[in-house]
């Protein structure tokens, strides 16, 4: 069993550019379908919630325990002990499943993080990292909250994302595990598997004949895709008609 963990808040007032009045449980629900086409071992969808919301999938809501932590940084709670002991695997709402992921949950080191596809470009440096997927051990899940909860004033002061200067618990996981550039990347595990809808597939579209996940990242969300033909079949991924 593998223990797939998103996330469903409000963004308003929280500096977050690019995540504000977009995101519904519809969002959650079209992510549990296209994760259920495309997993055939065991596996759960949590959603962490900051309110009561009603989806139509069998998602399984976690209230956040601290739902005003400003910025990104409540996502650290992707990494509660409590929610569960399985490995467990963090996605975003704005992500698009492509095809069978079952090799890639199979990925077995204490954490892999994904190649952040803007590395080296203005204030990201070379080798970066980014939180598009993470797949981390129960060990290392514990770590991560261990540090959290013990060291919140120092990562809601020095964990922040340029330009904005926002708290995020990707800045954290940076800090943490890739100081040194050095962090297990599972895009490099399965390569041609894992990109970026800006920087991969908008410049090179043939790339979906064999990736498994699509994720988005600032503009343009999923919602806002032209009427190109690669677009259409993203999403008809997205919409279930695939």
């Amino acid at each position: 069993m593998i223990s797939i963990i998103c996330g469903l808040f409000k963004g308003t007032g929280r500096g977050l550019p690019h995540s504000v009045d977009i995101y519904s449980p519809e969002w959650v629900d079209k992510l549990y379908r296209g994760l259920k086409r495309n997993i055939t071992i065991d596996w759960e969808l949590f959603c962490l919630v900051d309110e009561n919301y009603n989806f139509k999938e069998p998602v399984k809501p976690i209230p956040f325990l601290d739902p005003t932590s400003p910025g990104w940084s409540l996502l650290a709670e992707f990494y509660r002990p409590d929610i569960t002991t399985n490995r467990r695997m963090t996605i975003g709402l704005d992500t698009i499943i492509c095809s069978n992921i079952d090799d890639i949950l199979s990925f077995s080191l204490d954490i892999g993080l994904v190649s952040d596809p803007m590395s080296g470009i203005g204030m990201i440096k070379k080798d970066e990292v980014c939180n598009a997927i993470s797949i981390v051990s129960d060990k290392t899940a514990a770590y991560i909250w261990d540090i959290w909860t013990n060291q919140k004033e120092w990562i809601l002061r020095e964990c922040t994302l340029p330009p904005w200067n926002t708290p995020s618990e990707l800045a954290m996981m940076r800090k943490l595990f890739n100081a040194d550039g050095k962090v297990p990347r599972i895009d490099i595990g399965f390569p041609d598997r894992i990109h970026s809808y800006k920087m991969h597939i908008m410049k090179d579209p043939i790339l979906l004949k064999t990736t498994s996940i699509v994720y988005f990242h600032g503009i343009p969300k999923i919602h806002q895709l032209h009427n190109k033909s690669f677009n259409i079949e993203l999403l008809k991924n997205w919409e279930g008609m695939k």
